[in-house]
C-alpha cells in the first residue's frame, strides 16, 4: 500500500455492487480513455503507467544547518518521530540495521541526494505547489532500480513522481506514545469511509496540484538524477494503441469445484450475470479462521479448484465466496483487455503493474489485470509479510487493535530454572511495542523425580523469582498461576476487552521432524469450532486479524527464539540448564545463566544435587512457603484434581463454561499447559485422605525446622 495509501480496483468502486454493473463499468473506463480532444484528436483523459517500484515519498522540512533552512526528508506514513519528524539518510541505515541488505536505505540515500542536491533550484515550484512551508504535503514518489526488486524487470534506474500527496491527521497509539515509538501527525481532516462510516484508515490523499510547477520541477531535476544514473519521470502517460473489445473474455468458460464431485462451469459473462459484490464480508474457513470474500486466498483456492463446501464452514460462506472470485476473476480478465490496448513512452502496458485513471473516482482508480495475482509474490510482498512478524522493528506501522484497546502478552513455562534463553525472550517481547504490559506465568509446583540425572522440576514459584531476578528481570511480573496457559490469575484483574497473547516455543506448536512427537500445542486446535460447533477459544497469532478481548478469545503465537549453546550439553533449555549447572563451579554458572549471585547459585546447586543448605544460606521465606504450598495444594485437588483435568472441562476459559462434549479435543489444548509444566499431566490423581495430608505436611515441618536448628 504505501504512504499514499490504496488506490481502488474497479471492484472496490461502491457504486459497482453487481456482476453487470463490473461490467458496465469497464465499458466506461473504455469510453474514459477514448475521448478526445477535436482540434487535436489527442486523448483527453489519459492514464498513466503504474509502475512495480517501492515507495520512497519525502517532503521538506526545517533545518537550520542547510543553506536554504529545508531539507527533504522520507516520510514512511507511520507514528513513528522518524517518520513524522522526517527521515534522513543516516536515519535509514540506523534504523534497518538489523536488516543488512534491506533495498530502502540505499532508495533513500540516493532520492534524498538528488533533491537536496536540487533544493535551491525549485524553491519557487515548492512555494507554487504549498510544500515549501507545509510538512503535510509529500511527493508521492515510486523507486524502480534497473533489474527486478519485485515483479516487474525493469531496463534501467527509474524515480517516478506520481502526485503531491497531503497526510491525513492521525493519533498515535498511547503505548506507543508511553514508549517514545510514536508522535501525533497533522494533516488533512481524517474523513468517513462510505462503507463502515468510519474514519478511513487511509495515511493520505492526492490533493489538487499546480501540474506546470511539478513538470518544471521534473525537468530542473533530471540533469541531477542522470549522474546518479537514474532516470527521473513524472506521471508517465498512456495511449490508447488498440479498439477494446471485452466481448471475446466474456464467452470464456469458468468453472468452479463446489464438491469433490460437483464441478459447475459457465461463461464468465454468464456467471457475472447473478453475481453480487460481497463488500466488506469475510468468509469462515473449516479451521475457523476468517478471510475476506474478496481476497486472494479464497481467490486462488476456487482457481485452484478446492472443493467450497469442504473449505468453507457454511452455504452462506461458499456464496459469498463464489461472488468474491467472480469479481477477481473479471477484474483481471478485463483489466488484461485494458492494459494490451494501451502503450506508453515506457513500453507497453503489459510489461508494467498496470495504469492509473484519474477523473472517473473522487481518487485514483488502478487496473491491473493478471498483477492481481502476479503481485502476491513479488519480492515486496515478501518483505512485507516477514517484516509483520517482526513487528516490533516497526518497518511498517503495525496497528492491529484501537487505540483504547490494551494487549498484553504473557510468557508461560516451566522455567526449571528460568536461563539465559528465557531471559532474552521475554526481554525481546518487552520491546515489542504492540504491548502495553509482559508478564511471565508458571506454577509452583515442583517435581523432584529425576530425569537425565536432574530433578525434573526442582524450584518453587518463591525460587524462581529468585532466579529471574538474577536476569534483571522485574520480579512483580512473574504470577504464580494454576495452570500458566490458561493464566488466570492474570487476566481476571484485566479488563475484557483487554488482548491476551500467549507466547510460547515452536516445539510447542509444531511436531518435531526428527522425532515426530505430537506437539504440545498443535496448530490444528488453534481456531476452528469444536465438535458442537462453538468456536475454540484460543486462536493462532497472527498480527492482522481483528484481534478480540480476552473474554471471547486468547491468541498463541510463537515467541523469538534465542539459540544459545552450553559447551559440551548442546542448545540451551531446561534438561540441558539442569545437567550442566548441576556441576558447574562460579565461573561456569556465570557463562551458563549470564550472571553471577551467590545465593542464586547455591539455591540451584542444592536443589539439583538434593543437598540440604547450611543453616546460614537458607533462604527462611521460600521454605517456610513450602507449607503454606502443601496445603495449597491439597485444597485444589480436592476442589479440581489436577489442572490438565480441570482444564480438560472448559469450553472457554475466558468465561469458564462448561462443555463434557468437546473433552477430548480440549484436553489436547490443556496438554500444552500439562506437558510443559511436568506433574500436571496425566488426569486426575487420587485424593490423599485427611491422615495422609496432615502427616505429610507434619513431615515437611519436621524437615524444614530440623534444617533451621528450631524444635518443632
Amino acid at each position: 500500500m504505501g504512504t499514499p495509501g490504496h488506490m481502488q480496483h474497479p471492484f472496490d468502486v461502491p457504486s459497482v455492487t453487481t456482476g453487470k454493473g463490473l461490467i458496465d463499468y469497464f465499458e466506461r473506463i473504455v469510453d474514459h480513455i477514448s475521448v478526445k480532444d477535436p482540434e487535436t484528436g489527442k486523448a483527453i483523459n489519459l492514464g498513466s503507467v503504474k509502475f512495480d517500484g517501492t515507495n520512497v515519498s519525502f517532503k521538506l522540512v526545517e533545518d537550520e544547518t542547510t543553506s536554504t533552512g529545508k531539507d527533504f526528508r522520507m516520510d514512511r506514513g507511520s507514528s513513528h518521530p522518524s517518520s513524522v519528524k522526517g527521515m534522513t539518510t543516516k536515519d535509514a541505515y540506523e534504523f534497518w540495521k538489523k536488516k543488512p541488505g534491506h533495498g530502502m536505505p540505499p532508495a533513500i540515500e540516493i532520492l534524498l541526494n538528488i533533491f537536496n542536491e536540487a533544493l535551491p533550484k525549485i524553491i519557487p515550484e515548492l512555494k507554487t505547489l504549498g510544500m515549501w512551508d507545509d510538512p503535510t504535503k509529500f511527493f508521492n514518489t515510486e523507486y524502480m532500480p534497473k533489474g527486478k526488486i519485485n515483479v516487474i524487470e525493469y531496463p534501467e534506474n527509474i524515480l517516478a513522481i506520481h502526485s503531491i500527496n497531503q497526510f491525513y491527521e492521525k493519533k498515535a497509539q498511547s503505548h506507543r506514545i508511553r514508549k517514545g515509538i510514536g508522535m501525533d501527525r497533522a494533516g488533512l481532516e481524517r474523513p468517513l469511509d462510505p462503507e463502515t462510516e468510519k474514519p478511513t484508515k487511509a495515511g493520505s490523499t492526492e490533493i489538487g496540484y499546480d501540474r506546470a510547477a511539478l513538470e518544471s520541477i521534473i525537468e530542473k531535476v533530471k540533469p541531477i538524477a542522470e549522474k546518479y544514473e537514474f532516470s527521473l519521470v513524472g506521471d508517465v502517460p498512456t495511449e490508447l494503441i488498440a479498439d477494446i473489445d471485452f466481448s471475446e473474455t466474456l464467452s470464456k468458460p469458468f468453472s468452479i469445484q463446489f464438491t469433490e464431485t460437483e464441478e459447475t462451469t459457465y461463461s464468465l459473462g454468464e456467471w457475472l450475470e447473478e453475481a453480487v459484490n460481497p463488500f466488506g464480508a469475510k468468509v469462515t474457513l473449516r479451521d475457523g479462521k476468517q478471510k475476506p470474500a474478496i481476497g486472494k486466498e479464497i481467490y486462488i483456492a476456487v482457481l485452484d479448484k478446492v472443493p467450497l463446501t469442504d473449505f468453507l464452514m457454511s452455504e452462506e460462506d461458499v456464496k459469498l465466496a463464489v461472488n468474491g472470485a467472480l469479481f477477481n476473476h473479471a477484474t483481471l480478465e478485463l483489466g488484461m483487455d485494458v492494459k494490451r490496448a494501451l502503450g506508453s513512452s515506457k513500453g507497453g502496458l503489459e510489461g508494467h503493474e498496470g495504469v492509473v485513471l484519474r477523473g472517473l473516482e473522487d481518487r485514483p482508480l488502478k487496473v491491473t489485470g493478471d498483477f492481481i495475482l502476479k503481485g502476491m509474490g513479488g519480492e515486496i510482498s515478501k518483505k512485507l509479510k516477514e517484516t509483520l512478524t517482526e513487528a516490533y522493528e516497526e518497518e511498517f506501522d503495525l496497528e492491529v487493535v484501537d487505540d483504547d484497546k490494551k494487549m498484553i502478552a504473557i510468557y508461560p513455562g516451566r522455567f526449571q530454572p528460568m536461563g539465559r534463553h528465557h531471559a532474552e525472550v521475554y526481554k525481546a517481547l518487552l520491546k515489542d511495542p504492540r504491548f502495553d504490559d509482559v508478564y511471565i506465568a508458571t506454577s509452583d509446583k515442583v517435581d523432584m523425580t529425576e530425569k537425565d540425572g536432574t530433578p525434573m522440576s526442582p524450584f518453587n514459584f518463591e525460587e524462581k523469582k529468585l532466579i529471574a531476578g538474577g536476569h534483571n528481570i522485574d520480579p512483580d511480573k512473574l504470577v504464580k498461576t494454576r495452570n500458566p496457559y490458561n493464566a488466570t490469575e492474570i487476566t481476571d484483574a484485566l479488563d475484557p476487552g483487554t488482548v491476551v497473547v500467549y507466547f510460547v516455543g515452536c516445539k510447542d506448536m509444531e511436531a518435531d521432524p526428527r522425532t515426530c512427537e505430537k506437539p504440545r500445542f498443535p496448530k490444528e486446535l488453534l481456531g476452528g469450532f469444536t465438535k458442537k460447533g462453538t468456536p475454540r477459544y484460543f486462536r493462532a497469532f497472527e498480527g492482522d486479524e481483528d484481534l478480540r478481548g480476552f473474554k471471547e478469545h486468547a491468541y498463541v503465537g510463537v515467541a523469538p527464539h534465542v539459540d544459545i549453546e552450553i559447551p559440551g550439553f548442546g542448545e540451551m533449555c531446561g534438561t540441558t540448564c539442569r545437567k550442566a549447572l548441576k556441576d558447574a563451579d562460579e565461573q561456569e554458572f556465570e557463562d551458563i545463566m549470564g550472571f553471577y549471585d551467590q545465593g542464586v547459585y547455591d539455591l540451584i546447586k542444592s536443589k539439583l544435587t538434593k543437598k540440604e543448605l547450611e543453616e546460614s544460606q537458607l533462604p527462611l521465606g521460600i521454605f517456610l512457603r513450602l507449607i503454606e504450598e502443601v496445603v495449597e495444594e491439597a485444597t485444589v485437588e480436592q476442589a479440581f484434581g489436577s489442572s490438565a483435568a480441570y482444564l480438560s472441562g472448559i469450553t472457554n476459559p475466558g468465561t469458564g463454561q462448561r462443555d463434557d462434549d468437546e473433552e477430548e479435543e480440549l484436553e489436547e489444548i490443556s496438554a500444552m499447559g500439562a506437558g510443559s509444566v511436568e506433574g500436571y499431566a496425566a488426569g486426575r490423581r487420587k485424593k490423599k485422605d485427611d491422615d495422609e495430608e496432615e502427616s505429610l505436611i507434619r513431615e515437611i515441618e519436621d524437615y524444614l525446622f530440623s534444617a533451621l536448628g528450631v524444635n518443632s
